[in-house]
């Protein structure tokens, strides 16, 4: 192999390409379920919901590590966390992966 060639393993880019070949013409937004959408749309408006649930998902759901990413302490996470459970499901594993997906498929797009 020359030296100037790099590998690019598939595994490290599955994920974005799988994202970026799902939606076609689609925004991500269209994807999204309603209560995230509106998540999405009140974002920058006083607390953050949209980057407290992704900050929360990212952590796998640890309160002490998302509290102290948010520099917010536990009680006001836990209230942010309640009013985001009214739009989105939180509970189910299966509906926290769809959140997961459409987070970072939202993350994707807004680089392109």
């Amino acid at each position: 192999m020359e030296t100037e060639e790099k590998v690019f393993y598939f595994q490290d880019h599955a994920l974005v390409y799988a994202l970026k070949n799902s939606v076609g013409e689609l925004s991500p937004e269209l994807m999204m379920p309603r209560g995230l959408a509106r998540l999405l749309r009140e974002s920058g408006e006083g607390a953050d919901y949209w980057r407290t649930l992704e900050v929360y998902l990212d952590h796998e759901m640890n309160a002490s590590r998302t509290a102290r990413e948010l520099f917010i302490h536990r009680t006001t996470l836990q209230n942010r966390l309640s009013r985001i459970s009214r739009f989105v499901d939180l509970d189910s594993p299966e509906s926290r992966m769809y959140l997961r997906y459409c987070i970072y498929l939202y993350r994707l797009f807004q680089k392109f």
